[in-house]
């Protein structure tokens, strides 16, 4: 999926509803203009037993994936999103980030 077809994508959790736009800049309600230093990266599969995995699978490959792939039956999802943000590498786990939408050109 080519990103500059994907205008919006945006997900729960914490709290809060996360923005990502075309240029993998993330932004959030209270905080609604991007940076330019904080990106989404991807997403890392999470491993039996809550560990999550060194490979990140780029965010237009997530969004190519079934429902099935991304998510059990219970709603959880099954990658951490990881981040850069200010040049420091994060992974989020944990808050639920199972509710994506997708907006595109």
């Amino acid at each position: 999926m080519p990103t500059d077809k994907i205008l919006t994508i945006n997900f729960w959790g914490r709290g809060a509803i996360y923005s990502v736009n075309a240029a993998h800049e993330i932004y959030y309600d209270n905080y609604p203009t991007p940076s330019g230093k904080w990106k989404l990266t991807g997403f890392s599969p999470i491993l039996p037993g809550g560990r999550v995995s060194d490979y990140v699978l780029s965010v237009e490959d997530y969004l190519l994936l079934p429902d099935d792939k991304r998510y059990y039956k219970n709603g959880k999802s099954k990658f951490a999103i990881t981040d850069l943000d200010h040049g420091t590498n994060r992974v989020w786990l944990g808050g639920g980030f199972n509710h994506f939408s997708v907006l595109k050109a």
